[in-house]
């Protein structure tokens, strides 16, 4: 579903559009524009297409699990091999250099 009369916008629309987001548009981007504004305004139209049902019933309170999922935390090193890298290490725990630090 396109916005109430966006397909019939002119040249003169446009620019009108583009002035009141700041942006400079000259006579001969006018063409490309229209094409690039109803190619956006197409595609917009077809997310009223997605199916809201099955993602209702995912059994997941929101939907924003299909953009990100949950991060998995998992140790890249176990604790030995950690230290054993370490340039420091105090009471299992790997001491960092102070960078703030006067010398």
């Amino acid at each position: 579903m396109r916005p109430d009369g966006f397909d019939r916008k002119t040249g003169a629309d446009l620019l009108e559009i583009g002035a009141r987001a700041a942006l400079e548009i000259h006579a001969d981007e006018i063409a490309a524009l229209a094409v690039e504004v109803q190619r956006v305004v197409a595609f917009v139209a077809t997310l009223a297409e997605l199916d809201d049902e099955a993602l209702a019933s995912s059994g997941r309170d929101d939907s924003t699990h299909l953009l990100l999922d949950d991060d998995i935390v998992a140790p890249s090193l176990s604790r030995r091999e950690l230290l054993a890298q370490a340039r420091e290490h105090a009471d299992g725990l790997v001491v960092a250099p102070n960078f703030g630090a006067e010398p």
